[in-house]
Order: C-alpha cells, then structure tokens, then sequence
C-alpha cells in the first residue's frame, strides 16, 4: 500500500452550513475533451480541461426549493490500494419521445458529470472512467413523474472526484469555448496555466 504522511487539520468551525449542491448537473462526452491539465499532488487536486471545437456539455437543470441533483464517493481498498467510486443523482421527468431519447443517451453514452456546490466549487465526477446509469424502473405515474436516476463510475476511479480549476463562468457555459490550454505549470492561481497532456 502506497505511504503518506498527514500534513494538515480540519477545522470547520467558522463555516457556514452550506448542505447543498445547486440543482443543475452539466453532463459532457469523454472523447469531447480536447486538452486536460492535472494538479494532483500533496497540496492540490484540481483539473483543467476544454472540449474540442464545436462541441459542448449538456446541463439539466432542476428546482432549487428541491434536492434532487446531488453527487458522493465512496472508499473501497483493492490490494492494498484505495479505489472510489463516484456517484451522481438527478431526476429524468416526463414520458415524452425527448424523455425516452435521453434514457437511451444515458444508457449508453461514454460521460462524466460536474456539479457545483454552493459555495461556488464545481466537482469532477468520473472523469477517468466514465459513469452509467444503475438499473432503475421508470414510473411516470408517481409523485415525481418520473424517476430519479442514478449514474455510478463504470470502473472504479482511481482518484477522489477533481476540483475544477477553471473559471466558474465554465461552468455555467457548459464547458463550451473554452480557448486553448497555455503549457506551464499550475501556480494555484485557477487561472489556465496547467502542464498540458493530451488525450
């Protein structure tokens, strides 16, 4: 198993109460991505990436009064290595040809998920692998009118979900246009400085 010292606390004493993630979920293909820079180490685990020309991600959106776009990880050890999966939550409503079109998408497109919670980060779910949908049962009569759908990583990641390092303003635009990545190293400003690897 791989060894690492403890080098911080935790001290959550001031912080506001924010238990929530904002109710909108931006879905994006995996080989839509152009460029992906990493800062993983011992003082950081943030990603940056943009998606090739043309292309975007794909938000749904939900009612803030509700809680229904949520995201978590779980921790499992494989042979001494810690493994995670990432798991992502959001309502599909309705029995229209869209509503089918897009159970078929989520059933078998290749994708991963951000999300953003409140205090304005946006998390990378399944980036490495990919996520799918759990097998579910879809009842438009219900209280909900449809189904709360749950995406699981494919495979098991390898990594903790990433904080996105990239202008919140990404987010927001669905991660379409982003200009190319400047080679460099990431200096923690979450500006786009980030070493480049191609996928």
């Amino acid at each position: 198993m791989a060894c690492k010292e403890l080098l911080r606390g935790h001290d959550v004493r001031c912080e506001l109460p924010l238990r929530k993630y904002y109710q909108q979920i931006v879905l994006v293909n995996i080989d839509d991505v152009d460029q992906v820079g990493y800062d993983v180490n011992d003082n950081n685990h943030v990603i940056i990436f943009n998606l090739n020309a043309g292309t975007t991600g794909y938000k749904y959106i939900g009612n803030e009064v509700s809680s229904l776009y949520s995201a978590s990880f779980s921790k499992k050890v494989k042979k001494g290595q810690p493994l995670y999966d990432h798991t992502v939550n959001l309502p599909i409503i309705g029995v229209s040809v869209e509503t089918k079109l897009i159970l078929k998408e989520l059933d078998t497109a290749n994708y991963f998920a951000a999300i953003q919670f409140r205090d304005g980060t946006v998390e990378i779910y399944g980036f490495e692998n990919g996520l799918k949908t759990n097998d579910y049962t879809f009842e438009a009569q219900n209280g909900l009118g449809g189904i709360g759908i749950t995406l699981s990583s494919k495979f098991s990641e390898d990594e903790i979900p990433y904080v996105y390092g990239g202008d919140a303003i990404n987010f927001d635009n669905d991660f379409a246009d982003i200009p190319e990545l400047i080679g460099g190293d990431f200096n923690q400003d979450y500006s786009s400085d980030f070493y480049i690897v191609e996928l």
